[in-house]
């Protein structure tokens, strides 16, 4: 695929896309649209082949905007591949804003031909977007960097985040412990029973969280409630895994 490609002056929008998902290892099919969006992006160049085809420029005679019809010669450059890939929809007027050589007619016949480098394609006449090889080589070699970072972020964000969740929880934990060892009223095996006279273990530890100001918004153990409880998740859950260390231990 790469000798016949590399062969090529010139690929159609579809090749453009089977390669790009080659060269980048891209398991997944890309989107003409898609495509197009990335040549915006890294600014690689799309062009049509535009011999023959009408277009128009719009001159200033004075203080005015004249419209003139051009015919265009050879392969042009499309200056906005979004705007080009969108132009011709059913809700779209306009045309196509192109860099490259065309005739600008004239109603005089006997006037000169004149040349303009940049102009609007008004009609597409179904010829297709088309990219050259060495262009889209070098889009992939933007676009690699591109994966590799993404996917080393995201290993680093998974990994802080982890840390971040266990630092939390070792922090509930603590102060959970902190109770623990300032009570009088509870020993190991009395904390997940029933004692008479007195609240359970939880209630009178999320009580003490609670006149310490751990429950109030915004700290350590705030959050949404468990259902029935009355109580946070947050606490819940470090509460669970300290009944285990505790019963473990």
């Amino acid at each position: 695929m790469d000798k016949l490609i590399n062969s090529m002056e010139y690929i159609d929008i579809g090749m453009a896309c089977q390669w790009l998902c080659h060269l980048t290892e891209s398991p997944f099919p890309l989107p003409s649209r898609a495509l197009m969006e990335l040549c915006e992006r890294y600014a690689t160049p799309i062009y049509i082949d535009c011999s023959a085809l009408e277009g128009v420029i719009a001159p200033r005679v004075g203080s005015r905007f004249v419209m003139q019809q051009v015919i265009g010669i050879g392969h042009c450059q499309v200056d906005s591949p979004i705007s080009a890939y969108e132009a011709f929809e059913p809700h779209r007027s306009g045309g196509i804003n192109v860099s490259g050589l065309a005739v600008a007619l004239s109603d005089r016949e006997e006037s000169e031909l004149s040349h303009v480098d940049s102009w609007t394609l008004t009609s597409q006449e179904g010829r297709p977007f088309l990219f050259r090889p060495d262009d889209i080589k070098r889009l992939a070699s933007l676009l690699k960097p591109d994966q590799d970072e993404n996917a080393t972020q995201s290993q680093v964000q998974s990994e802080d985040t982890a840390t971040l969740v266990s630092s939390r929880t070792e922090q509930r934990l603590t102060r959970i412990r902190q109770w623990f060892g300032e009570q009088r009223e509870y020993n190991a095996a009395q904390l997940s029973k029933p004692i008479a006279g007195l609240p359970g273990a939880r209630d009178a530890c999320w009580q003490w969280l609670t006149h310490s100001g751990l429950t109030a918004q915004g700290t350590l153990f705030c959050g949404s409630s468990q259902q029935n409880s009355g109580k946070s998740k947050k606490f819940i859950s470090a509460w669970n895994a300290f009944l285990k260390e505790v019963i473990t231990d």
